[in-house]
């Protein structure tokens, strides 16, 4: 969800936002959606970058020596 290139406080707002539109946009857990969002952020970055890791190198075309 974090990328180097998106200001923290931008990618906590859209996941918070996210959270509203999976309960319905039910008004009134606004700060809940965002304290959410942050642990959520909080945890992972250390995953999507094994993640992301892990699925570049299954994608990377093996090396041959020449």
């Amino acid at each position: 969800m974090t990328n180097a290139n998106h200001d923290p406080q931008d990618v906590i707002a859209r996941r918070a936002y996210e959270l509203f539109e999976a309960r319905g946009c039910e008004d009134g857990h606004d700060f809940d959606d965002w304290l959410e969002a942050e642990r959520e952020l909080q945890t992972q970055p250390a995953s999507a970058t094994a993640r992301r890791r892990q699925e570049q190198n299954e994608g990377a075309a093996p090396h041959r020596a020449a």
